[in-house]
């Protein structure tokens, strides 16, 4: 019976993992912006980019919802 009560896979899965990682860099985000040293800075430039990045993957998986090969 655990054949059909799988983890959802395929694009919902994708979208799943995009949304847990936009968390965890969101959260990541927050915890720099209060700090002002070098390495913070640098580091919250880097996340930014990070989430820039997963945001334009998230919406290249989601325009293929509904597509077919």
């Amino acid at each position: 019976m655990s054949f059909f009560c799988k983890a959802a896979s395929g694009l919902n899965a994708d979208i799943d993992r995009h949304r847990q990682k936009e968390i965890e860099i969101l959260e990541r985000i927050a915890e720099l912006e209060d700090k002002t040293d070098e390495f913070s800075v640098n580091a919250l430039r880097v996340y930014r980019n990070f989430l820039n990045q997963l945001r334009q993957s998230k919406a290249d998986v989601t325009s293929k919802i509904g597509k077919r090969k």
